[in-house]
């Protein structure tokens, strides 16, 4: 399938940069339940909480990553639309997911720059964060302007080009999720004796 597809055409563990994130939640697995009962005590007192608020967030951290980089924005903000998110959401979240990309770029290309002037040590700091914080600027009004430009701000009914459907295959996910909830439900509730 192509890049655009909204349905992935692999496992969600290769799609997260190629299996990184998966493996990072069965590195905090292993502190967890390995490295920090072994450890001395101040080393488990300070880690603990960490690893486990970190082992109960990386699993949401996962799917929204894999929900970011695999839906194209017009697919996110049609769906957003389809679901009647309010307009001023929609246009938070359609904004500050175009920002970042954007900004991850013009690092980039301040990091390039700086290396073809073999600026290095503290200087380096100092020489991405100024850059970096007049582009935020001029990125912030460039992307406003282009949100304004295709009326974002226009309070008619917005139409699409995009049009979403319910399949057969989303009904079925959507099944097997609620199973699978109830089921951790009543496990973890104790409703059964085992």
């Amino acid at each position: 399938m192509d890049r655009f597809s909204p349905v992935p055409d692999a496992a969600p563990s290769l799609l997260c940069h190629g299996g990184e994130k998966p493996l990072d939640f069965r590195g905090i697995l292993c502190l967890q339940y390995w490295i920090l009962p072994a450890a001395p005590g101040w080393v488990a007192t300070s880690f603990s909480i960490f690893a486990n608020y970190a082992r109960r967030m990386m699993p949401c951290l996962m799917i929204g990553f894999l929900m970011l980089r695999r839906t194209p924005m017009p697919y996110l903000v049609a769906g957003m639309r389809k679901i009647h998110f309010p307009q001023r959401l929609i246009v938070a979240v359609s904004v500050t997911l175009r920002y970042f990309p954007a900004i991850r770029e013009e690092t980039g290309y301040i990091r390039d720059a700086m290396r073809l002037r073999g600026i290095r040590g503290l200087a380096k700091l100092e020489g991405i964060m100024v850059p970096l914080m007049v582009s935020a600027t001029g990125t912030a009004e460039e992307l406003s302007a282009a949100a304004v430009t295709r009326g974002i701000e226009d309070p008619a009914p917005k139409t699409s080009l995009v049009e979403l459907r319910v399949s057969p295959v989303d009904g079925a996910a959507f099944l097997v999720g609620v199973g699978l909830t109830v089921a951790l439900l009543t496990v973890k509730l104790g409703v059964f004796p085992w």
